[in-house]
């Protein structure tokens, strides 16, 4: 970390991504997308490349769960009659083909997709717009659980995703976004998107954030050693000059004779 105008700043991507900070966006990865059936596919959109990052996707939720990076799910929600579409929403939807019941709050397509189940504890957020954090309670669970970096994946990368990470920096958090682990219906405009969001936030492959987590659980999981000075504070008894385990355990055994 680095001290500017007085405030601690992450100067590294291991400090960006460390588990104790870090939270999992896991966003639109839902059968109306993904799935043979679902709206998308029902329309005549290509879902090959958004059913194929499904197997990334669960296996990225599957190590944050391992390194106890905290898991949120978004799901995309559409409320019955329209209950949640404005006017110029309603527009923007007919204008991009988007069908009025896709992701019916309750039905078969807003669901995740097999094998994508969340855990008891883990928020589920139903949000009614592109970004995660319009009209939802998003940022307040971030924050009451203690969360700066926000590691944003799924779909449709030019959407949703791309509007939740965008949304994320606006709202102060760390924002890492992964090329391998979000997609879209038109490849060009995902590649568009990992173009642009490169410029502006990390833009890291699962696999290589999850071996950032490995070393973090790692290097945590090995107990300070204490100097010399410490340990004889520590433990009355003990010579301040004793350097080495054997010799503590003789001095304090020595101590109590």
């Amino acid at each position: 970390m680095i001290e500017v105008h007085g405030k601690l700043v992450c100067e590294s991507l291991a400090e960006v991504l460390r588990p104790s900070r870090a939270g999992l966006l896991v966003v639109d990865v839902q059968n109306d997308y993904c799935s043979p059936g679902g709206t998308l596919d029902r329309t005549g959109g290509d879902i090959s490349m958004t059913r194929g990052v499904v197997p990334a996707v669960v296996e990225m939720v599957d190590a944050a769960r391992r390194h106890g990076v905290r898991v949120i799910w978004i799901q995309q929600t559409c409320l019955p009659d329209g209950a949640s579409d404005s006017p110029a929403w309603i527009y923007m939807k007919r204008r991009n083909g988007v069908r009025p019941d896709h992701c019916l709050d309750g039905t078969w397509g807003q669901q995740l997709v097999a094998p994508l189940e969340p855990r008891a504890d883990e928020p589920v957020v139903k949000k009614h717009r592109s970004s995660a954090f319009v009209g939802t309670d998003l940022d307040l669970i971030l924050r009451a659980t203690r969360i700066e970096t926000t590691i944003v994946i799924g779909v449709m990368s030019e959407g949703c995703v791309e509007s939740t990470a965008r949304d994320a920096a606006f709202y102060d958090y760390y924002v890492v976004l992964t090329p391998d682990c979000m997609a879209s219906d038109i490849l060009a405009w995902h590649e568009a998107s990992v173009t642009t969001m490169s410029g502006r936030h990390d833009m890291v492959p699962w696999r290589e954030i999850v071996q950032h987590w490995e070393a973090a659980t790692t290097q945590s999981a090995v107990p300070p050693s204490l100097s010399p000075a410490a340990a004889a504070a520590t433990w009355p008894g003990l010579s301040a000059t004793t350097s080495t385990p054997s010799e503590m355990l003789q001095t304090d055994y020595s101590a109590r004779l």
